[in-house]
């Protein structure tokens, strides 16, 4: 007689041993949360293929666990899920908790990013939270730590390869470096990044390495699409066909344990805050309207780049020189009035008065210098003293008698010419010397 149970299935990471601990992504992709924090997630969708519908999936289902998380938005796509995170914040440039309040009471934030002036200083609001995040769950002892989940949209916009016209050379390398110790010192610390962005091909391949989980959505470009089979088992010319057509939220989630299965995301429980405009909705607003062209007010756009420029240069010094009261609000605004009264204050000298980290210090100060290039001040070279008993006799005799020349030292100190004349000159190079 012909045995006909079915064959056990091999266990994959896909699915949670334990329902209780599985996060409902998909029907056949429920993995457990713990696999998924510790890591981490790169996805990659052209346009339309679903990536802002997967972020908040993933953003809900995180929810249920209360764990921390900071959803750093680009769009404005996600402010629809305050109403159900537990203990959800829309933060943005002037009105954001720190990194300590996250880990300290298990907050969601929604960081708007698009309320900073410029991308520049957006970057840098980043760079201050992940340090901050990174300083506090370094102070707490292993054994309590618990994981916090840091989301990053259009990844590729934020870390590009390549110099880009919005964010400085200094902002890009700062910003590439706390992610890249997020991705490779921060799951020790139970923090882990979550990025979401197109293109494959405009991500480092070391970065797609660092992520324990990699989900392919939609791609229609030869170049992202040959990168995709490059990873997809027994991959052909129908994969790639099959991807180029994926429908919204389909995608093929590649695994550590080498399963590879395919995919459909549920649909996001809150509602999607962006809409692509339709041409039906210009149909319903103008169809029926009359417009009198001739009385229409026409600008004059002949001198439009030389306004443009005066506007801009006005806004930033708006923006750095705006007088500080007692208690400055920020600690850029802080590290700003410090660099107003003295400029050549030191990194390490201002992460002291502020209590700052002094990386952040470091961010802020490159900042203030790049709208003030003029303020910069030439640094002498720091000269050690020299050290020993024979130099501690000759220091002090030119302490009391600047004047004394090496000759009628050496008569005073038990040691040959030669070494007096070079400890007198090192002595004399290291006194303070006023630079203009």
């Amino acid at each position: 007689m012909t045995n006909t149970s079915a064959t056990p299935t091999r266990p994959t990471l896909a699915m949670a041993a334990d329902p209780e601990r599985g996060l409902l992504l998909a029907p056949n992709f429920q993995p457990d949360v713990d696999t998924v924090v510790s890591e981490g997630v790169i996805a990659f969708g052209c346009k339309g293929s679903g990536k802002s519908n997967l972020v908040a999936r993933i953003v809900e289902q995180l929810r249920r666990f209360h764990l921390p998380q900071l959803i750093l938005d680009t769009e404005g796509e996600q402010s629809s899920l305050l109403d159900l995170l537990p203990h959800g914040v829309l933060a943005t440039a002037s009105h954001c908790p720190s990194g300590r309040d996250i880990i300290e009471h298990g907050l969601q934030v929604i960081l708007d990013l698009r309320s900073w002036s410029t991308d520049e200083a957006a970057a840098l609001a980043m760079c201050q939270l992940i340090d901050e995040l990174f300083t506090t769950c370094k102070n707490i002892d292993p054994i309590d730590r618990f994981p916090c989940i840091i989301h990053l949209d259009e990844a590729a916009y934020w870390l590009p390869q390549d110099a880009v016209t919005y964010l400085s050379k200094e902002t890009r390398k700062a910003l590439a470096d706390s992610f890249h110790t997020l991705a490779s010192r921060g799951r020790k610390y139970g923090l882990t990044p979550f990025l979401y962005t197109q293109s494959i091909s405009e991500i480092r391949k070391e970065t797609i390495r660092q992520a324990g989980i990699q989900i392919l959505m939609r791609q229609t470009l030869d170049v992202d699409l040959n990168r995709y089979c490059d990873l997809i088992y027994n991959a052909t010319s129908k994969t790639r066909a099959a991807i180029r057509s994926y429908p919204r939220g389909k995608a093929v989630v590649l695994l550590p344990d080498g399963s590879q299965p395919r995919v459909e995301f549920y649909e996001r429980e809150t509602p999607h805050m962006s809409h692509t405009p339709s041409a039906q909705t210009a149909v319903k607003r103008f169809a029926r309207t009359a417009v009198d062209v001739e009385h229409l007010q026409m600008l004059d756009l002949s001198e439009a780049s030389t306004v443009k420029e005066a506007k801009t240069s006005a806004k930033v010094s708006t923006k750095v020189e705006k007088p500080q009261t007692k208690g400055p609000a920020t600690a850029k605004a802080w590290v700003f009035s410090l660099l107003d009264a003295d400029p050549a204050l030191a990194p390490r000298r201002l992460a002291e008065i502020t209590g700052r980290p002094t990386n952040t210090v470091q961010i802020y100060r490159i900042e203030y210098f790049t709208h003030h290039p003029d303020r910069k001040t030439p640094v002498a070279p720091v000269q050690r003293l020299p050290q020993g008993k024979s130099a501690q006799a000759i220091q002090a005799l030119l302490a009391k008698d600047p004047a004394l020349t090496p000759c009628q030292i050496h008569k005073h100190v038990n040691v040959s010419l030669t070494r007096v004349k070079q400890i007198y000159h090192q002595i004399k190079d290291a006194q303070p010397v006023e630079v203009h």
